[in-house]
């Protein structure tokens, strides 16, 4: 009988830990950059920031793409961190995963 309500709670427990994962968080990378980072470009020069402030959850891998020249380097963001990226080839072409 112990042994069957040890299962009983761990289904519990388990059914808990389940109902903690935040309903919006993304099932893809590509999805968590469309959905939760928010992307300010500065229009008069080669300069974005682009910040996780949506969903919450598990660290987004993200980098900027460039046309007419080499992305710019990876960065991993978690939840309220930002970034501030600068060049001076090529023009903004969106924040892709990596």
């Amino acid at each position: 009988m112990k042994r069957k309500l040890s299962r009983v709670g761990a289904a519990a427990l388990l059914g808990v830990a389940v109902l903690a994962i935040p309903a919006s968080a993304s099932a893809s990378p590509a999805s968590d950059i469309a959905n939760c980072l928010t992307s300010t470009r500065s229009q008069d020069s080669g300069s974005v920031w682009y910040q996780y402030d949506r969903c919450g959850g598990r660290a987004i891998k993200s980098r900027i793409r460039l046309s007419g020249a080499v992305d710019e380097a990876c960065h991993t963001l978690r939840f309220n961190q930002g970034y501030r990226e600068d060049w001076f080839v090529g023009s903004f072409d969106g924040v892709i995963p990596c």
